[in-house]
């Protein structure tokens, strides 16, 4: 169909018409999405109708765990894990936790334990750590927080464990932040 893969990520392709409108599809496992040109985007559902059995779900609420908000009258987009973190801190015991202010105390320093001292299941630790990194794409405010306990994954102590907790409890009073994206008057798509 013409589409370009895009060279930094494998799972986008894009096609422009010579009026610079574009459809771009983004591929995950055996789901689709569509973004672009309104005409674009139901001229490439047809096509792929033909070739493939599928289901137009219509606007996307939820891509890998990602809550899509869509408010159109005023041209945004909120993405938000509200359901991730709630799961999440489910899991991990502490859905009734309290909160806190900040990822981290300001100035806190995690170091390493020393060799023999671990008091830690590492897989425990290990799957709490991967479950943060998988809010990065919408929560960049514990990027920090979540590198500094990721970088004890081989050798964490009671310490570096409560500071993961910390996180959690930040998480808890913090639900429903989230990435809003807004649309310009030009409707480009622009690099950073």
């Amino acid at each position: 169909m013409k589409f370009k893969k895009i060279k930094s990520t494998s799972c986008l392709y894009i096609k422009r018409n010579d009026h610079g409108r574009f459809v771009m599809i983004a591929l995950y496992v055996d789901d689709i999405s569509l973004a672009g040109h309104s005409e674009m985007i139901e001229a490439t559902k047809a096509k792929l109708k033909l070739r493939f059995q599928m289901k137009d779900l219509g606007p996307i609420t939820q891509v890998v765990g990602i809550e899509v908000h869509h408010n159109p009258k005023q041209g945004d987009m909120f993405l938000c894990q509200k359901k991730y973190i709630e799961s999440m801190l489910r899991m991990n015991g502490m859905e009734n936790c309290s909160t806190e202010p900040t990822p981290l105390p300001f100035g806190s320093k995690l170091t390493t334990t020393p060799p023999g001292q671990k008091d830690r299941i590492q897989s425990d630790y290990r799957k709490a750590v991967g479950q943060l990194l998988h809010l990065l794409s919408t929560r960049p405010d514990i990027a920090y927080a979540v590198g500094e306990v990721s970088r004890f994954v081989d050798n964490p102590s009671h310490l570096h464990e409560l500071a993961v907790k910390r996180i959690f409890r930040y998480l808890k009073g913090t639900m429903n932040y989230g990435i809003r994206f807004t649309r310009r008057s030009d409707n480009k798509v622009r690099p950073n």
